[in-house]
């Protein structure tokens, strides 16, 4: 699947409301895992158009999904700006 497919995919089936109230209100396995699979592709095929090779694209998808999973407390406490925004800027920091 080509990066444009899967960014178009990502953006047609968005983040809604109701996930992100999901996760706020405390781990929860089956919300994290539809999260994962929404966004997985993408930060993958982000690292892969940087040039990273498989291997190491893998490996930086799971840093940045383990640095999501403790820093959304933080972003859905605040409340404030684009979620889309605040992951960009989390991928590329």
């Amino acid at each position: 699947m080509t990066l444009v497919r899967i960014l178009i995919l990502t953006m047609e089936s968005s983040t809604s409301v109701t996930l992100l109230d999901a996760l706020k209100a405390g781990p929860n396995a089956r919300e994290w895992g539809r999260f994962v699979g929404l966004y997985e592709p993408v930060i993958q095929c982000w690292a892969l158009s940087r040039g990273f090779q498989s291997s190491d694209a893998d490996d930086l998808t799971q840093e940045i999904l383990l640095k999501l999973y403790h820093t959304l407390p933080d972003f859905l406490r605040q409340g404030s700006g684009s979620f889309r925004a605040w992951l960009f800027r989390l991928t590329v920091n």
